[in-house]
């Protein structure tokens, strides 16, 4: 009895294996049917933007990244990585300093111009963010570099005074 069960429940799981697979396929054909058409509809967007203007090279918008949140760090492990970074530096570092710290920490590709730009993208805001909670304290030595460290907790009162 218990075979004939085992037999009937694997049939069941296979039928219904089939019509989630079919359910899938009828979705892909009809994103691509739809994909089709939007294509179709850009090129002929395209073509009345040329008969009026054709020496206008129209440019292709820059589509914003979406980040999952699955991406995300947890709430607070970015500034917390920035101050162990600058904890343990031998004296004030610059932002480009800190953004290539993190990225080796983080293992991410330095070489890529793109990663680097939004890392120093976020890395900025979360210094600009602390130094105006009175966190971090920044001045200019290096030239055109901006160079951070962390206000002791003595310094921390008179530095949110002295911003003010």
């Amino acid at each position: 009895m218990s075979g004939q069960v085992s037999i009937m429940e694997d049939e069941f799981i296979i039928s219904e294996l089939a019509k989630r697979r079919a359910t899938l396929s009828d979705q892909i054909e009809r994103l691509r049917a739809q994909l089709r058409q939007m294509l179709s509809d850009l090129e002929a967007l395209d073509a009345a933007s040329r008969i009026f203007d054709g020496s206008r090279l129209i440019e292709k918008p820059k589509s914003k990244a979406w980040r999952s949140a699955r991406n995300l760090p947890p709430r607070g492990e970015f500034v917390r990585l920035i101050f162990n970074i600058l904890r343990e530096a031998p004296g004030p570092l610059s932002g480009r300093d800190i953004t290539r710290a993190v990225m080796v920490f983080k293992k991410l590709d330095i070489s890529n111009p793109q990663a680097v730009t939004s890392m120093r993208k976020l890395v900025g805001y979360a210094l600009r963010r602390k130094r105006k909670s009175g966190h971090l304290r920044s001045y200019d030595e290096r030239g055109p570099f901006v160079l951070w460290e962390i206000v002791s907790h003595s310094n921390a009162k008179d530095h949110r005074q002295a911003d003010r």
